[in-house]
């Protein structure tokens, strides 16, 4: 893994646990998988009580640095948010509501996921 997407997910699990409304953030795809290359995009997952509030303002993807670009994207039980950094990191931020981590998982996220919880 990339210093800059270690850096990345660091940022974004310390910024998570001072959040009573987040749940989980999980790694998913070529970083959870071990996978990645140089020009991969960092794919995580929030899961949150309120989605919405994290989609309808992107503000908070700030937080993690410069934003050169952002857009939204549908991917059916999760809604993203593609952010790409001025550094040149990209990173799909997954929002989803608790749901998303009730067993069996949907095809495309079994096996491909690393989550860390926290119980509440």
């Amino acid at each position: 893994m990339n210093n800059s997407a270690a850096s990345l997910i660091d940022e974004v699990r310390r910024w998570a646990d001072a959040r009573e409304d987040i749940f989980a953030v999980a790694l998913v795809g070529s970083y959870a998988r071990a996978e990645a290359r140089a020009d991969s995009d960092v794919d995580l997952v929030i899961v949150c009580s309120n989605p919405s509030a994290y989609l309808t303002d992107l503000a908070w993807v700030a937080a993690f640095g410069g934003v050169g670009e952002a857009s939204l994207e549908d991917w059916g039980r999760v809604q993203a948010a593609r952010v790409i950094y001025r550094s040149g990191l990209e990173v799909e931020f997954g929002i989803a509501g608790i749901e998303w981590i009730e067993l069996p998982p949907d095809r495309g996220t079994a096996g491909h996921a690393s989550l860390r919880c926290r119980a509440r």
